[in-house]
């Protein structure tokens, strides 16, 4: 305290001679300004503590944006602390609290943090009530030199927020094609959201008529492009050709190429793999990649470096930061095998680095990993999630895996077993991101011929993965919306499953229904999880 009432001292000295602007920052006005992160002793730390806001408030989380500017201390931690009932929360065993860096609820130490610097950063608080109120407010650890913790300052500015209902609902998506949604019946197909830009197309329209248009949703106009460039003729067999595409994956990076100018950046989406003929055959699967930069803007699907996996289709992907990770699907039996994809060297122009690189037996159950094809995959938080499908004995999976990248060497990520999939084993299923959360559902377990004898069933039944804290939540099934079908839910398989980072929202449609007289379907629904935004 005694420290504490000098500085205070000072700050009176300058405001009574003037010898300091009062709106700079090394300025000793700083050290009594009232949003000064403040210890449970009531000292005042260097650190200046803005007002938190919300990012995102839904039902079962909340992101929420702080921002500190230190000029004195080093601070080695920062994050938020919450509670439903503690008007002041702290840091405690009866006080829930995040780590902004990590993402995670935990209570460790990580790297410095400058002194005289300023940061931004998000915290995902979750593990919480619909329509409860929460006291949240940020916090920073002081250390020495050597990281070791000193003292712990909080924002005095507490913001109380209530959490709000789930919505959970299913909405129609109607409108001519290429005005507000791609049109024509079709299954197989591909979707994947690309940061705010969706990208869906290809597919089986029916009785063997494959496509390979493609459409781009731009969340600015929230218009569907239905004139994005189609798929171009390939050849994914010696002697072979084909453009139309079925069953293969889609995926977005950003990266910088080789030798690039600092901050310049490429944006590329790329499509692949897949089957071109659509009868499932070994000799008609590709093992080919298209790249369409958007950097470019030459309206052109260019081939890159071949996959170096066997010929597929029914693979799964997920992209993290600059890498994307492809694995599974089926070539003449189900596979097991996962890859890493470097974009920046799939056109350095002189292969001297490969663009692919094989994960080896670093995949999901390591040397004893299951073979399997019709799994789902999504991103959340920086972190791959694997899982389902059927593997070689016609056996339906609902294993769930957890993937944590490495960025020295992205083929050394970690896997880990997650909580089952609550649904009946299943393959075909489809999967997104919303908020933080994976969603899975729909899929089928059927053996035998969709068009003529099987066994098994479509499923309806959607359901909600929480990362944080590891658990399956039981949600509205497909398209039962209560205002629109009247709860009437639709069973589907081989649909397609995206999101729209800019609306919060994620959408499944098209698909089959095997004991339809129109097994191909056209429809596609919007769900919307929560309400989103900082009111």
């Amino acid at each position: 305290m005694k420290k504490l009432s000098f500085l205070i001292l000072i700050a009176l000295f300058f405001t009574a001679f003037g010898c300091k602007k009062s709106d700079e920052i090394y300025s000793f006005y700083r050290v009594s300004h009232p949003q000064n992160f403040v210890t449970n002793q009531g000292a005042e730390l260097y650190a200046y503590a803005a007002d938190d806001s919300m990012l995102i408030r839904a039902d079962y989380f909340l992101k929420v944006l702080g921002q500190v500017s230190t000029y004195g201390n080093t601070i080695i931690d920062y994050g938020h602390c919450w509670h439903p009932t503690n008007p002041n929360p702290t840091i405690g065993v009866d006080t829930l609290r995040t780590n902004s860096k990590t993402g995670d609820n935990i209570d460790d130490v990580t790297a410095v943090f400058p002194k005289e610097d300023s940061i931004s950063f998000t915290s995902v608080i979750t593990r919480l009530n619909a329509d409860t109120k929460y006291y949240i407010r940020s916090y920073v650890i002081t250390g020495d030199a050597e990281g070791n913790p000193i003292d712990t300052g909080y924002n005095p500015v507490v913001t109380e927020v209530f959490t709000k209902d789930a919505i959970d609902e299913w909405f129609p998506i109607d409108g001519e094609i290429g005005v507000e949604r791609p049109g024509g019946f079709r299954f197989d197909a591909l979707g994947f959201n690309f940061g705010d830009t969706v990208i869906f197309g290809t597919g089986n329209q029916g009785s063997g008529n494959l496509t390979n248009s493609m459409w781009m949703y731009d969340p600015v106009t929230r218009l569907w492009n239905g004139d994005f460039r189609s798929l171009p003729t390939i050849e994914y067999y010696p002697g072979s050709t084909g453009a139309a595409l079925v069953d293969g994956i889609g995926f977005g990076v950003e990266f910088a190429d080789v030798n690039a100018p600092v901050g310049q950046k490429n944006r590329c989406i790329y499509v692949g793999l897949g089957d071109y003929v659509g009868d499932d055959l070994f000799e008609h699967k590709s093992n080919t990649i298209l790249q369409y930069d958007f950097t470019k803007g030459n309206n052109i699907w260019t081939p890159v470096e071949p996959f170096i996996g066997s010929r597929r289709s029914g693979a799964v992907c997920f992209a993290i930061g600059t890498r994307a990770y492809i694995g599974t699907g089926k070539g003449q039996f189900p596979l097991s095998d996962w890859y890493v994809f470097y974009p920046e060297y799939a056109r350095d122009g002189n292969g001297s680095t490969p663009a692919w690189r094989s994960m080896g037996t670093n995949v999901p159950g390591g040397p004893s990993a299951i073979a399997r094809t019709g799994a789902i995959a999504f991103t959340v938080n920086g972190r791959g999630y694997f899982g389902l499908g059927r593997d070689a004995s016609d056996n339906f999976l609902n294993d769930f895996w957890e993937f944590r990248p490495n960025n020295v060497d992205p083929t050394k990520g970690t896997w880990t077993k997650k909580a089952d999939f609550p649904g009946a084993p299943r393959q075909n299923a489809v999967a997104f991101a919303v908020g933080n959360q994976g969603y899975v559902g729909t899929g089928d377990n059927i053996i035998g011929d969709m068009e003529g004898s099987y066994t098994g069933d479509t499923f309806d039944d959607f359901y909600r993965y929480d990362p944080f804290n590891n658990k399956w939540y039981k949600m509205r099934d497909y398209t039962s919306n209560k205002n629109e079908r009247l709860n009437i839910s639709k069973k589907v398989t081989r649909a397609v499953g995206f999101s729209s980072t800019a609306d919060n929202v994620g959408y499944i449609g098209f698909g089959i229904v095997p004991d339809s007289s129109f097994w191909a379907q056209e429809d596609l629904w919007m769900y919307r999880p929560f309400e989103s935004g900082a009111k």
